[in-house]
């Protein structure tokens, strides 16, 4: 373990081990093999959060805007994934999925997403009729539907950790460390200093990609974040062996454009089990992910921010019925028969929960792009959304796009000697879940670049937090989940 600050500097820190982590390390090693790069990530193993706990599926990028960055991001992440899976046996299955529409009022916006599916040149994209739902879904109702056969599943936490030992054998130099939770850094002249609960570090350059603690590392490293991460539980269901059978793989609801959210849906996973959900309720602890875990800071930090209070009165009767379901079996399932009605009861048993690191502005409105910001050699990487997500569900790609222009790298003027030069070639990092670098090899010229209360038990301050949510005015606490 380093704990001295004479040891050689570390080329690159990576703050983070989810799959945005994971895929930055591999990419930044793939295309600078002798360059030495440290991941650090505090949980025992690698994709312990969003990353573990996710909808593990591959997204079509059909419902962005075309010929947004996340369309074409998502797009051409999805295709590099299932090679990525193919070339490496991670576990993945192209299987597709349909979206149905359940009313007349929604065949509209079906058609609206078909549309936005073939600008955005989403192949394999068909609408198809109730009879045609039948031969894909046979206990699936509806009037109509949208088959998208290039959507798919996959193993993330297995391609998380492909990732992470692809570029171990690039450079074994590189380390990834777990077990190690920053606690700060501190930019220098040439390199910076990063501290853990084990060490301390230098690094030339500091990525952060820590998800859930995205904002909180930002701030404390002098970024003017305004927005802040506030966290959003999705718990499932699954169905039982008695009901597998009613679902083969990916059925999702047409969604309504009152909500930011999707509603409940029904996934195939990999591991040949079925989820049902999620319900979106707002989580009193940012890696809590039982219905009885509790942080006072999480919850302070989350019920102290006007943006969360916007955010549930702007949807306060979506969130009454989002918090009945999450106490209600009964209610649950009524929800899940709209897509298929012949669900009883003991076709559905209690499943796993994901958080969601939701970055939310002040006005209530969630941040809907990438967020990228710069402070020095530091990086941090604060939303990298996927519009229609469930909890936990990293982003499918996103891009960092550095030009030769105004500004610099440092903190005025010109990259120094030995510091990372930019140029306009994209360096592609598997676009799921990751970016898009332009990072050269080391510059030798100087070259201007753009960067676009304690005391109480915690029972106690649980309960205190449960009562506020059930007094009337607080009743847009019922918590929310943004749509895949």
């Amino acid at each position: 373990m380093e704990t001295s600050l004479s040891a050689e500097p570390w080329d690159v820190a990576i703050v983070g081990g989810g799959i945005v982590g994971a895929a930055t390390l591999y990419k930044l090693q793939k295309r600078f093999p002798a360059k030495r790069i440290l991941l650090l990530e505090k949980e025992a193993v690698l994709s312990d959060h969003q990353t573990g706990h996710n909808s593990g599926v591959i997204h079509s990028g059909i419902y962005y805007v075309p010929g947004s960055k996340k369309a074409i991001t998502c797009a051409n992440g999805r295709k590099e994934l299932v090679a990525f899976a193919k070339e490496h046996g991670v576990k993945h299955d192209v299987c597709g999925k349909i979206i149905v529409a359940m009313e007349a009022d929604e065949l509209p916006r079906l058609e609206k997403i078909h549309q936005r599916g073939i600008a955005n040149g989403i192949e394999d994209l068909k609408l198809i009729t109730a009879e045609e739902i039948k031969g894909i879904e046979p206990y699936c109702t509806g009037i109509a539907g949208l088959w998208v056969g290039c959507t798919g599943i996959i193993d993330f936490r297995g391609a998380t950790n492909k990732m992470a030992e692809l570029a171990l054998a690039v450079n074994p130099a590189s380390k990834v460390r777990t077990g190690e939770e920053v606690l700060g850094s501190v930019p220098g002249e040439d390199t910076s200093t990063v501290r853990t609960n084990k060490g301390t570090y230098k690094a030339k350059c500091v990525i952060f990609c820590a998800g859930l603690q995205s904002d909180r590392l930002a701030r404390a490293d002098g970024v003017p974040v305004k927005e802040q991460i506030v966290g959003f539980r999705g718990d499932y269901y699954e169905l039982s062996e008695k009901g597998r059978h009613k679902v083969k793989n990916l059925i999702y609801p047409v969604p309504d454009p009152r909500f930011p959210f999707l509603g409940v849906h029904f996934t195939r996973m990999t591991d040949g089990s079925t989820e049902c959900g999620p319900n979106a309720v707002f989580t009193f602890k940012r890696e809590g992910y039982g219905k009885t875990d509790f942080s006072l800071r999480d919850t302070w930090d989350a019920l102290t921010y006007g943006g969360t209070w916007k955010l549930f009165f702007k949807n306060m009767s979506y969130g009454i019925d989002e918090y009945r379901r999450a106490f209600s079996k009964k209610l649950f399932l009524k929800t899940l028969r709209r897509l298929i009605p012949t669900l009883e009861m003991d076709d559905i048993e209690p499943g796993r929960a994901g958080v969601r690191a939701m970055l939310l502005g002040a006005d209530g409105e969630m941040v809907d792009d990438f967020r990228i910001e710069r402070c020095g050699n530091h990086i941090h990487v604060l939303n990298a959304p996927h519009r229609r997500q469930r909890p936990a569900w990293p982003s499918v790609s996103t891009s960092w796009k550095w030009r030769r222009g105004k500004g610099c790298w440092g903190d005025g003027g010109k990259v120094e000697r030995g510091k990372l030069k930019v140029e306009t070639g994209y360096l592609t990092t598997t676009g799921f879940s990751a970016f898009q670098f332009q990072l050269s090899a080391l510059s030798q010229q100087p070259q201007e670049v753009t960067f676009q209360s304690s005391s109480s038990s915690a029972q106690s301050q649980r309960q205190y937090c449960i009562n506020l949510l059930m007094r009337p005015r607080m009743m847009g606490l019922g918590a929310f989940c943004s749509r895949k």
